[in-house]
């Protein structure tokens, strides 16, 4: 019998763990508060773009992601410094030539994500269940579901809150 992982939160880090886990083989339920960013215009909140250095990629490299993101980033090398004087100067962000971390939008990344997750046929993300309650060492959670005012209880092999 298939091990059945509940995440809640679809975020960057729950759709990547989805992703991960389902490429362990794992079933995935993942419960999000909000709806599916992928079809309602979003507010601004979280609209800064992400700055994806090598150890992010390192993360998405593992879940079989990392050149669809690349093809999303923008390289940044460094900072400009504005001296007084009117005279300016780019401060690399490493030591190492060729070095640099990348700007990335968070909501196209978050897309992604979904998508890729969805994709493995493992996963199944329920939006606008938030969670009531949870027992982690039951593998239980409590989610209430704005759309249509049902609530759920929900039981997996292993439960995980990400943020």
């Amino acid at each position: 019998m298939e091990k059945e992982v509940v995440i809640i939160g679809a975020g960057l880090c729950g759709s990547l763990l989805a992703v991960r886990m389902a490429n362990k083989g794992f079933n995935v339920k993942i419960y999000e508060k909000r709806p599916d960013l992928r079809k309602v215009e979003v507010a601004a909140g979280r609209s800064i773009n992400l700055a994806l250095s090598d150890r992010g990629f390192r993360a998405l490299e593992a879940a079989g992601i990392s050149n669809e993101v690349r093809e999303l980033c923008i390289p940044m090398k460094g900072r400009m410094v504005h001296a007084l004087d009117g005279m300016a100067r780019l401060s690399p962000y490493s030591g190492r030539v060729g070095n640099n971390i990348n700007s990335i939008s968070r909501g196209g990344l978050n897309a992604l994500l979904l998508d890729k997750a969805e994709s493995t046929g493992k996963v199944k993300v329920h939006f606008n269940c938030h969670c009531i309650s949870a027992d982690l060492k039951a593998g239980k959670a409590v989610f209430h579901n704005d759309a249509n005012g049902e609530t759920i209880e929900v039981i997996g092999d292993v439960l995980f809150g990400t943020d």
